[in-house]
């Protein structure tokens, strides 16, 4: 009766907005129930899965969000209007956009516990991959024998370097299974005990590995000492052999290119200072073993007493090239200033046995003028003469193998 007491148009602008409102709150109630009653995975795929259907519920609420907007505008409309069902339209209104709301409410904190349970499970297969690698490490560092043979000994050495370079590599891994348990202890995760306790049975786990393997290391370096020192021994004197083939060649004997050769040798030189270090930490190891008594330290001592040499031999026969190679390049600059000097000297000679004395005042005075600035070159040019000679000495005292040409 109420509706017939106003006008159809009224009445019809009525029904369109009820039936809208109708249509998302049925909409809004569905999505809360369906995001409500998801329950939380049991397995990492599950939970992956969760994360990404939640983004697309999200954002099939942000896109119906327009369909609200559409009802609360037309319902606006009504109001200004002055329509005959102001109070029920606002209070329908009012309604969709508490629904609305806790909508969103609810999806944020699904959100949170859908983000939650995620990273619990890759929290806790980290955990499983990390307890199961070290497991299989420590099972089989307590089987494994110390060899008995040299051979033997060698591999278990690799093996064990590389073991424990594999155990370092996963510091990295535990270091962020450890930053995981702090991120879930500071937001207040809802398995919190789940992280402390796994992350502390893998922890002690970790400190078991780490013993026994310094325990095996121990035993490893007591047994490969002495065939460490030999391979230190034989490998230097191959390095020394390739080096003193540079070292030994007279390539100072040709001329080309002779920055290009001491460019060469200062980087060789620089090489060996460098290389110095370990000869010199190879001979502390051979003393300490020596020291300490070992049961080959007549080996030892005859070997250390042969590499000494080699590297003194080496250095004495560098030290000779890299003055040989000083004295190509004075010997080049020398050949250089005298070969200039020739061609001065020539055109100094020529000048002299001109037999033109001038044909007049003009033309003596001119020949007077040429003649001073020669005589003055000349006086000049035996300043250089007295450098070359000097040179000469030296390279006599040096005793330059090419002074003789």
């Amino acid at each position: 009766r109420t509706f017939l007491s106003h006008g159809s148009v009224e009445v019809e602008e009525l029904a369109a907005f009820n039936d809208a409102a109708k249509a998302v709150s049925n909409w809004f109630s569905k999505m809360h129930n369906t995001i409500e009653n998801l329950p939380l995975a049991e397995q990492l795929t599950r939970a992956e899965m969760d994360v990404k259907e939640h983004e697309h519920r999200s954002g099939e609420v942000q896109a119906h969000k327009s369909n609200l907007d559409n009802v609360l505008d037309k319902g606006n409309e009504l109001v200004k209007k002055n329509h005959f069902a102001t109070t029920h339209i606002n209070t329908k209104m009012d309604e969709l956009q508490k629904m609305h709301c806790s909508l969103l409410e609810l999806l944020e904190e699904k959100q949170r516990l859908f983000s939650q349970c995620h990273k619990l499970h890759i929290f806790l297969q980290l955990a499983d991959e990390i307890e199961d690698w070290h497991q299989a490490q420590l099972e089989l560092v307590s089987s494994l024998t110390l060899g008995a043979s040299l051979s033997d000994v060698l591999t278990l050495q690799k093996k064990h370097t590389f073991l424990l370079r594999s155990l370092e590599a996963q510091s990295a891994k535990l270091k962020s299974l450890r930053e995981m348990s702090d991120v879930a202890l500071k937001d207040k995760h809802y398995d919190r005990e789940a992280f402390s306790s796994r992350l502390a049975e893998v922890d002690a786990l970790r400190s078991e590995l780490e013993e026994k393997c310094q325990e095996r290391e121990s035993n490893l370096n007591d047994s490969t000492e002495y065939f460490e020192f030999r391979r230190d021994c034989e490998e230097t004197s191959d390095y020394i052999k390739t080096k003193l083939n540079f070292a030994t060649n007279k390539s100072y004997r040709d001329f080309s290119n002779l920055q290009g050769k001491l460019n060469k040798f200062e980087a060789f030189d620089t090489e060996l200072e460098a290389y110095k270090s370990h000869i010199e930490s190879i001979v502390q190891h051979a003393e300490e073993m020596v020291a300490h008594d070992h049961h080959r330290k007549e080996d030892i001592e005859k070997q250390i007493n042969d590499l000494k040499g080699k590297w003194e031999h080496l250095l004495k026969q560098t030290k000779i090239k890299g003055l040989r190679l000083v004295q190509a390049q004075k010997l080049y600059k020398f050949n250089k200033a005298a070969v200039a000097f020739e061609k001065w000297l020539k055109e100094i000679e020529n000048f002299v046995a001109q037999s033109d004395l001038g044909n007049d005042v003009k033309s003596v005075q001119q020949l007077l003028v040429k003649q001073e600035h020669v005589e003055s070159d000349i006086e000049s040019k035996s300043k250089k003469v007295e450098t070359l000679k000097k040179m000469v000495d030296t390279f006599k005292k040096e005793e330059f193998v090419d002074i003789g040409d």
